[in-house]
């Protein structure tokens, strides 16, 4: 299940660095144990826009963001949330 610890180490998945002027994240897309299936649009040096969605995952998958340490959250664990409408953390000055 994509939601166990494990899976991080033994899923399908697909990692994407998204570099700004001054911000870097990166967002894994883990696969379920049904889906086995990630789909991703961008290639390596393709922009990536605000809100853009660049993939997807089925079923019972997860996406785990990295964020530094600049951004707040703005989201809270269990909230349910949509790729390209949710705002999932501001950057502070």
């Amino acid at each position: 299940m994509a939601t166990d610890d494990r899976a991080r180490l033994l899923n399908e998945q697909n990692t994407l660095t998204i570099e700004g002027d001054d911000l870097t994240v990166r967002c894994t897309q883990i696969a379920g144990i049904l889906a086995r299936r990630i789909v991703c649009w961008k290639k390596p040096g393709d922009r990536v826009e605000c809100g853009e969605r660049f993939g997807m995952i089925k079923f019972g998958s997860r996406t785990d963001l990295l964020l530094p340490s600049s951004v707040e959250i703005l989201v809270e664990e269990g909230m349910r949330v949509r790729g390209g409408v949710t705002i999932v953390g501001t950057i502070m000055k």
